[in-house]
């Protein structure tokens, strides 16, 4: 109850943030937006860069501890994103201008993420280095693939109707509910499958489709109960 499953690390994250955002907001404004950009260009040099320098220069992590010594944990992974956040949402000029850029990083961000787990499998190298949260491939694939994904649906949302508008919308208010719920199916399903002989691939997607859709009804009935509703809808 306290801990939660391993995936609800997010939420205790997300209360951080919360509690250094009123710090956040004595310099987060339009005048202090260089502020804004040093804070994430450190983050980069003290956070997202070493691990990655590290690997490259085969130096066992000696970049990463250097850099380490100088404490700046406070730019690190998350402030990142957070700050990232603003910028596109009072700052969209930037999207426009490098929109393209992105497009075309956000290719090669997502297969060194998939080159890097060949490599870490072979070389017995730290997965962090390609597959955390503060490892930049992630970084730069998640701001990326992010600006991209927005910049399509700001571009196909006057062609879709009314009507499918208000299904996006009903379903999109039930995905914290579908977090929340979503590992305990799918530890179900897989137990259910743990010994059924059927292809690998075929187990796999059949476990993930009915993950979604069980989580999906689960989340939509839990959705009609009163005060239950309120924490689904969050």
């Amino acid at each position: 109850f306290i801990y939660g499953h391993y995936h609800l690390w997010f939420l205790y994250m997300l209360i951080g943030l919360y509690l250094i955002t009123p710090i956040l907001r004595l310099f987060v404004k339009e005048k202090n937006k260089n502020y804004i950009y040093y804070l994430i260009i450190l983050s980069l040099i003290f956070y997202f860069i070493p691990p990655v320098l590290s690997l490259l220069f085969s130096n066992d992590n000696e970049i990463t501890r250097l850099t380490s010594l100088f404490s700046l944990n406070f730019a690190g992974t998350f402030i990142s994103y957070y700050l990232i956040g603003y910028l596109f949402h009072y700052d969209y000029s930037i999207i426009k201008k490098y929109i393209k850029y992105l497009i075309l990083i956000a290719i090669v961000a997502f297969f060194s993420i998939f080159c890097g787990a060949q490599f870490v499998e072979t070389k017995m190298i730290p997965y962090k280095i390609f597959y955390a949260n503060g490892a930049l491939p992630v970084f730069v694939y998640s701001i990326s693939t992010f600006v991209v994904l927005y910049k399509f649906f700001e571009q196909i949302k006057p062609k879709i109707s009314n009507k499918i508008k208000k299904v996006i919308t009903e379903t999109s208010k039930l995905t914290f509910g579908i977090y929340l719920v979503l590992v305990s199916l799918l530890n179900l399903w897989q137990s259910t499958f743990k010994n059924v002989e059927i292809n690998v691939l075929v187990k796999i997607i059949a476990i993930y489709i009915l993950t979604i859709i069980s989580s999906f009804i689960i989340t939509f009935i839990l959705s009609k109960i009163k005060y239950v509703n309120q924490l689904i809808k969050l």
